[in-house]
């Protein structure tokens, strides 16, 4: 068996920050729904002297819904934040590149499988799916936002 080489990137800790669920019982099942998606990011970054190395804090507000015509039966909407570390030989942009291409969608599978878990428990008949998306319009805006930085 060969070694693995770790990534430059380390997810080191995710959280909830917040969640707010609403959902209408009496229509949602069996019910041919429209999904509506919008995911923000925002980000922080620093260098920890102290433990030599790159820090970042990643976060995702994911706001989900399900709507028939214009109501929407079930709204879903979350923070979930991470903390990644990066190897303090990799320069400081190609770390912050590094993380938005890599951990925000190692980020968004993570959150997808919390809610998927989370809301298995919510008492009706299927936990919420949040969609797969294109990141690519996503990643390019956030990696964007570095040059101007």
């Amino acid at each position: 068996m060969k070694d693995v080489q770790l990534s430059n990137l380390q997810l080191v800790s995710d959280r909830f920050k917040a969640i707010n669920y609403e959902v209408d019982i009496n229509n949602v099942s069996g019910q041919n729904l429209k999904p509506y998606l919008k995911i923000d990011v925002s980000k922080q970054f620093e260098f920890d002297k102290k433990q030599k190395h790159h820090k970042a804090i990643l976060e995702l507000a994911i706001n989900f819904q399900l709507k028939r015509g214009k109501k929407a039966l079930l709204k879903f909407n979350t923070i979930i934040e991470g903390e990644f570390w990066g190897n303090a030989n990799l320069p400081e942009k190609q770390f912050k590149e590094l993380l938005i291409k890599a951990g925000l969608i190692n980020l968004l599978t993570i959150a997808r499988s919390k809610i998927i878990a989370m809301s298995s428990l919510f008492g009706f008949s299927t936990p919420i799916y949040i969609p797969f998306i294109n990141l690519k319009e996503i990643i390019e805006k956030e990696l964007k936002s570095l040059d101007s930085e």
